[in-house]
């Protein structure tokens, strides 16, 4: 059995907490609050969605391509069916690369478009204020 005294001295010390310290339990879900484009990514996000405004939806680091075995490839945008240079409807898939690109960032985007041929996927980087594509080859 519980006092009146001891009572309300249980229902200040439940007062003084705050909500963050009510609620400070340890996360059930895994959720990343830090924002998923770059500056460049987003940049030339912009530009595209004003450049092809009613083009099919292109999501930005949804999906992921397995290479093998433990080894992965999330390009930085991917489309289930965009219309490119007169070919048929694909899959396509773009990686945005920034003007200080060593030759460690190209590795996984060749061995991803010979893995998965049936996928458009086109390297894009600025250079002298306009972008540059090029389409990686199986």
């Amino acid at each position: 059995m519980i006092t009146l005294a001891q009572y309300a001295e249980m229902k200040a010390r439940l007062e003084k907490r705050t909500p963050s310290a009510v609620y400070a339990h340890k996360k059930r879900l895994r959720q990343d609050s830090k924002p998923l484009l770059n500056k460049l990514e987003s940049e030339w996000f912009a530009f595209h969605r004003n450049l092809f405004p009613n083009c099919p939806p292109i999501r930005p680091q949804s999906k992921r391509y397995k290479l093998a075995n433990g080894l992965w490839y999330k390009p930085d945008f991917t489309c289930s069916a965009y219309p490119c240079d007169m070919e048929p409807l694909r899959e396509t898939a773009w990686e945005i690369k920034g003007p200080f690109v060593f030759r460690g960032g190209f590795e996984n985007l060749k061995m991803a478009a010979a893995a998965w041929p049936e996928v458009r996927f086109i390297l894009t980087w600025k250079e002298q204020g306009e972008w540059c594509r090029q389409i990686i080859l199986p």
